[in-house]
């Protein structure tokens, strides 16, 4: 026997809502602290930074990230902006590394740098969004951190 959806559309909506509110909205990724922090290519205006960035997923099942933009932030200054279009699959309520790569303007960073590297903590601001999602399902969440970071990241 074959069933048949229903005619009326709101029979329709009753049997998807229950499917549509056990999905619900995946929380976004906590941002826990920079490990691995290295400046490539250095020289001249223009240099590469990559770093892993060190986050907690609190949803109690896998999720994935399939596209993320981040701005970086030190002491209040733009340092540049990251673009991922991987496709990372994140473990249920555990820690995970996303590996970050991007270009910075030196011009922005040396004008401050004596009177950050005098400090034992800069300030970090990370702010973009992520497609988050799981079973093909993603949504933008907003990615949001702004915290002391001690200068001993940069060995």
């Amino acid at each position: 026997m074959m069933y048949e959806f229903p005619q009326n559309k709101r029979m329709w909506w009753l049997l998807i809502l229950p499917v549509l509110f056990a999905c619900g909205k995946p929380q976004s990724p906590q941002f826990l602290d920079i490990d691995h922090f290295k400046l490539q290519n250095a020289g001249g205006s223009i240099s590469v930074v990559s770093a892993d960035l060190k986050c907690f997923n609190p949803n109690s099942y896998k999720i994935s990230v399939k596209h993320s933009e981040l701005n970086f932030y030190v002491q209040n200054m733009y340092l540049g902006k990251s673009v991922s279009d991987s496709l990372i699959v994140i473990p249920a309520s555990d820690t995970f590394y996303v590996p970050v790569t991007m270009t910075i303007d030196m011009k922005n960073i040396l004008s401050n740098a004596l009177t950050s590297f005098l400090m034992r903590e800069v300030l970090i601001k990370v702010e973009g969004t992520a497609k988050v999602g799981k079973s093909g399902i993603y949504k933008n969440v907003p990615i949001f951190y702004e915290g002391k970071q001690a200068l001993n990241f940069l060995d």
